[in-house]
């Protein structure tokens, strides 16, 4: 039934709002015309003059707009780009990839993040041509745990090569490169292990861990004797050291500072040749 719940909804899905700066100089016309350009003519349904710089546009379908909250529109020489006002989807654009990276790795990446493709990946292409110009975009629903992709994604181009492709898409945040979490960035991230002191939780270019003091080595090259080590034989020095004198008669004891200052002499001599 028209105008019925479900048709309600299926409509606000297809509308989007559009910030011009100006809505008494950018005239709706300019926008409908303009935007029919860029999606195909009779796509869109109502344009509606919103706050004194927007306009409110609702399309005929879902493609027409993901398409023009991906590519956006020009009136005269200024580019206005839509976002869409209610979506559990989100369409995601890949720029600069190279034409022979398939689809399949592009998806395989998607699903790794958890996100669910809600169309085929298209490829955009110069305008007025069929030739691709290397941007690839999808409509994706991301899940409750994960609502955000990474600014960038690491692609294989065939046997050991790698390119990184920038990723963008609404309401996008930073997010750690690794265990996808946005929370942190990969520089601080819980899994990551210090090569320097083989913790968890920093890189070694943030590594507060100061070298051995004896070879000046990081801790994890580090083949000196520990320092609780050098530490127990001195303790263990010492107490003999007190053992030793508490044995000692009171004469014996007045002669030790005298022993000691020879040796302290003994020693000086040495150094001094």
């Amino acid at each position: 039934m028209s105008g019925g719940r479900g048709d309600g909804r299926s409509i606000k899905e297809k509308t989007v709002l559009v910030d011009v700066g100006d809505n008494r100089n950018i005239k709706a016309a300019d926008v409908i015309a303009n935007v029919e350009k860029e999606v195909g003519e009779g796509t869109v349904l109502a344009c509606v003059p919103k706050s004194g710089n927007s306009y409110e546009l609702t399309l005929t379908d879902k493609d027409a707009l993901d398409l023009i909250v991906d590519t956006g529109f020009k009136v005269n020489d200024s580019n206005f780009k839509p976002r869409a006002i209610f979506s559990r989807d989100k369409v995601v654009s890949f720029f600069n990839v190279s034409h022979y990276v398939p689809d399949s790795e592009i998806r395989e990446k998607l699903l790794e993040f958890g996100v669910t493709l809600k169309s085929p990946i298209k490829r955009k292409m110069h305008p007025g041509t069929d030739v691709a110009n290397g941007t690839r975009y999808v409509v994706v629903r991301f899940s409750p745990e994960r609502q955000s992709l990474p600014y960038t994604l690491k692609l294989s181009t065939g046997v050991s090569s790698f390119e990184y492709i920038r990723v963008v898409h609404d309401e996008q945040k930073r997010v750690c490169t690794q265990c996808f979490e946005t929370s942190h960035v990969y520089a601080n991230c819980p899994d990551n292990i210090c090569y320097k002191c083989k913790r968890f939780g920093h890189l070694a270019r943030a590594c507060q861990t100061p070298p051995c003091e004896t070879c000046h080595k990081v801790l994890s090259y580090c083949r000196c004797e520990p320092v609780w080590n050098r530490g127990e034989m001195k303790m263990k020095q010492l107490i003999m050291t007190q053992k030793t004198i508490s044995m000692l008669t009171t004469r014996e004891t007045k002669q030790i500072p005298t022993f000691l200052n020879v040796k302290q002499t003994l020693n000086n001599t040495k150094m001094m040749v």
